[in-house]
């Protein structure tokens, strides 16, 4: 198997290599403890925390932490060799420099949120950079090194498999697909079901409106007049009806005229005004008595002149 690793080259790993697992792994996959074990071997094998950081793609800060949870961080030295195990210079002048007080804090070359942050969610390299509490320079390498990941990882097709994985996975094809017809029929038809459903509650609605209107429907006459002007507006009775017959029509018909015609056409006459209190009526009542008694006066003053004469 091609080295997977960023620092692999063009070596060939073994098919149980520990790199190699680990980088074929999703992000979410890669925790701490699945890291350290890894890291533990690597160390006992001679790497520098910065060779084992640049080799996990994490900072040296996070194997510093995982080597100190191990308690073998005396075996691995952080600063005195690079990342291939080589001696490097201390940076101090030969002349007379400060004495060394301290190990000097580890410095990120690698933050993998910053190339998330940068390829999946399209920050910029600076908005990456304020994000990730790093600068701009780490976070391009971190992007440049997280797109070479990437492009490294092997196309998986079809003629790689063998034939068992092969067979295995047109078997789960047809398996997903029979799944994925029988949900989308099962959609359909509860889809269909519902609007039937629907379709058949509307028509019982109109249909019991229909039931009530028929049901409070009042006719304006009965039958029998109904077939007595019937028969008289017929053309082959008009020699054989009666006068009684055809004023009994006339009659029936002449009542029906506030029922048939509408107010417009038939005017109802007003009825006089109703006294809204007591009052009005007494008054309405005493103007009615002074009326009647004036037409009472009339009628025997004019009886008196005819007898008179």
């Amino acid at each position: 198997m091609k080295c997977v690793c960023p620092m692999g080259g063009d070596r060939v790993c073994p098919d149980n290599c520990l790199l190699a697992a680990w980088h074929g792994l999703p992000e979410d996959q890669k925790t701490m403890e699945r890291r350290r074990p890894i890291v533990e071997q690597l160390a006992k094998q001679g790497y520098t925390q910065g060779a084992i950081a640049i080799q996990l793609g994490v900072s040296q800060n996070t194997i510093h932490h995982d080597l100190e949870t191990l308690s073998i961080i005396d075996n691995v030295k952080g600063e005195g060799k690079d990342t291939l195990g080589r001696k490097r210079s201390t940076g101090r002048p030969k002349g007379g420099g400060g004495k060394h007080t301290g190990p000097q804090p580890a410095r990120r070359t690698d933050v993998p949120q910053a190339a998330e942050l940068v390829l999946d969610r399209g920050m910029t390299y600076d908005q990456a950079a304020e994000a990730t509490d790093s600068t701009l320079q780490v976070v391009r390498a971190s992007v440049m090194r997280e797109e070479g990941r990437r492009e490294a990882q092997p196309l998986i097709t079809p003629d790689m498999l063998s034939m068992s994985a092969r067979e295995k996975g047109e078997a789960w094809l047809r398996q997903e697909k029979k799944r994925m017809q029988a949900s989308f029929e099962d959609t359909v038809q509860t889809r269909v079901r519902e609007h039937l459903e629907a379709a058949i509650k509307s028509m019982n609605e109109r249909y019991e409106e229909y039931q009530a209107v028929i049901e409070g429907r009042r006719g304006f006459m009965t039958g029998r007049t109904f077939r007595l002007i019937l028969s008289c507006l017929h053309p082959d009775s008009r020699k054989s009806l009666s006068d009684e017959r055809l004023s009994a029509a006339f009659r029936a018909f002449q009542l029906l005229e506030k029922r048939v015609l509408d107010e417009k056409e038939s005017p109802t006459p007003r009825p006089p005004d109703l006294p809204r209190n007591l009052a009005e009526l007494m008054e309405a009542r005493r103007k009615r008595t002074a009326e009647r008694s004036a037409a009472a006066r009339a009628r025997r003053a004019g009886r008196t002149n005819v007898s008179v004469k």
